[in-house]
């Protein structure tokens, strides 16, 4: 499923009607009619009304005049609102307006000229639909359609709220174009229940600091052709089970624990002994045929005890049980390498000169792609040029992209050198600096983790809740990447890593089913990976606040 930002979606609506003939007007008849069809279905007692339409002056407002002239000739009391008079009404809304006037004119509509006004009609509303701004919308709400979404949002809690493309006031790409809002003034955006939007999910749905505002997302086809997504100019997806399916197909009956791949995992040091155990399990748990965790030596015993299926290799520490200088000999001339396809790195190595020093002279030499995460990623503070050349040499060595990097804000902020404030107020254009930079695939975690590649496709997931916010679901996420992607390691690493970062959201939305979000542990998300890698295989996964229409 593509995300379309707001010029995308104008395109396609151009296209579809210059070049598949599907026409302005007939789509907007589309759209009304899958509003209408929704309310029906989804509210069948309350749908009968009175149900109030509240209609801004653009397309978007003639998408609600159609919802209410149907719903109307279906027998519903509905009420239309204009906050605009009718002669400001253009182009295909005019065209709904008139319509409307003719087919359900008692009373056509009224016209509130103050939020008062309008207030007032709502009032006794089983229902409510926001058609004042659409996906047009590039500054901040102002007069009375800002007044009007204060109204909506204070509404009884009882009463749903459908959106009809975009709640009104959110921006369509996650910002906004113009006129950008003070940071303490709070921002005029209806809070939604449900949102129907078409085509595609928008940009600003799942990315930016509002997008929660829109509920639910149902996303429902209005008739613009299935090909007019294919453009390779549309480059972001939904992360969702349909990216990870392909990757999680039945296994051929002759397999055996070669077939699928051996991870290395060099991560651990005194204290931090949990942070190999748990990404090596997790490799496994992913289905990776073998994982060795190479650690300091001291916390050996610790994590071979964790899980009697993982294999160790003792590394020559420091004093203080990170990983020394030497370690790195035991890669190079130790074989290490030999048999292993995966090398993910990181987790819990801790921060000690030498043992960046180790760590950095093993990525040079690594014959396999990696995973890098944590201390991994620390390393490359403030030098994100070594961090660049790593990754190209490694490209180099095996032909393709070679490397995963996974950081949260901070260690983001410390790679590019800016404040995490940055980062989070541009996660998907940080991203893609990092990508680029690098040549390597990025995944920037967070609510929406959002995957994206060198050549600028990204991936927003749709999984995940805030009961993974707690220590080691990152080491888990990195063992999981490793284990998928060790079982094909000439496949797409965007795609793996994407389809990772899905499995491992969707793994912590069943164990929260169980847990609950504050009780949540790291290892519960190994426990429910299994229903996980179930329910995406056979297509029964649905991503938690999207779905599409039927």
């Amino acid at each position: 499923m593509k995300v379309l930002s707001a010029a995308q979606m104008r395109q396609v609506d151009h296209r579809t009607a210059s070049e598949h003939g599907i026409s302005g007007p007939e789509l907007m008849e589309n759209a009304g009619a899958a509003v209408a069809r929704f309310l029906r279905r989804a509210w069948p007692e309350r749908s009968r009304g009175p149900v109030s339409v509240v209609c801004g002056k653009g397309n978007n407002g003639g998408d609600g005049l159609v919802t209410a002239r149907l719903l109307r000739n279906q027998g519903c009391a509905a009420r239309v609102i204009l906050l605009a008079k009718p002669e400001a009404y253009q182009g295909e809304a005019l065209q709904a307006w008139n319509r409307l006037q003719i087919e359900a004119p008692e009373p056509a509509a009224v016209v509130a000229e103050r939020a008062g006004e309008a207030q007032a009609l709502l009032e006794g509303s089983k229902l409510l639909v926001d058609a004042i701004y659409g996906t047009g919308l590039d500054r901040p709400p102002q007069g009375i359609g800002a007044e009007m979404i204060a109204w909506l949002n204070q509404r009884r809690a009882d009463v749903p709220l459908v959106a009809i493309d975009m709640p009104s006031g959110l921006p369509a790409d996650g910002a906004y174009t113009r006129e950008a809002p003070p940071e303490d003034k709070e921002i005029p955006i209806v809070k939604a229940d449900w949102t129907i939007t078409f085509t595609a999910p928008k940009l600003g749905q799942l990315l930016g600091p509002y997008a929660r505002r829109a509920g639910r997302v149902r996303i429902e086809s209005i008739g613009t052709p299935a090909a007019e997504l294919e453009s390779s100019e549309y480059n972001v997806w939904v992360g969702d089970a349909d990216l990870a399916r392909p990757l999680l197909k039945p296994r051929p009956a002759a397999s055996h624990k070669g077939s699928f791949g051996h991870v290395l995992v060099l991560a651990g040091s005194r204290g931090k002994s949990g942070a190999a155990a748990m990404a090596a399990t997790a490799a496994l748990r992913m289905g990776a045929g073998l994982a060795t965790a190479a650690v300091p030596a001291g916390i050996l015993p610790i994590v071979a005890g964790y899980r009697p299926e993982l294999m160790t290799h003792p590394l020559p520490e420091t004093a203080g049980g990170a990983l020394a200088l030497a370690a790195a000999a035991e890669f190079e001339e130790g074989g290490l390498w030999a048999g292993k396809n995966i090398l993910a790195a990181g987790p819990g190595l801790g921060q000690e000169a030498v043992t960046v020093a180790a760590l950095k002279r093993v990525l040079a030499g690594a014959p396999v792609p990696w995973v890098l995460d944590a201390d991994g990623l620390n390393a490359f503070a403030g030098d994100l040029e070594a961090l660049a050349g790593l990754a190209s040499a490694a490209e180099r060595r095996l032909g393709r992209t070679a490397v995963i990097l996974t950081p949260h804000p901070g260690e983001m902020s410390r790679l590019l050198g800016v404040e995490t404030k940055a980062i989070l107020s541009d996660r998907a254009g940080c991203a893609r600096r990092l990508a680029q930079a690098t040549g390597a695939v990025v995944v920037l975690k967070g609510h929406r983790s959002l995957t994206v590649a060198p050549d600028g496709r990204m991936a927003i997931n749709t999984s995940g809740n805030p009961g993974m916010a707690t220590a080691g679901t990152g080491d888990i996420l990195t063992g999981l990447m490793a284990g998928l992607w060790a079982q094909q390691a000439s496949g797409d690493s965007f795609q793996t890593a994407a389809a990772a970062v899905y499995l491992h959201g969707l793994a912590g939305d069943l164990a929260m089913r169980q847990w609950g979000q504050r009780a949540l542990l790291a290892t519960d998300l190994l426990t429910a990976l299994p229903a996980a890698l179930r329910r995406a295989a056979m297509g029964t996964a649905m991503p938690y606040e999207l779905e599409a229409g039927r």
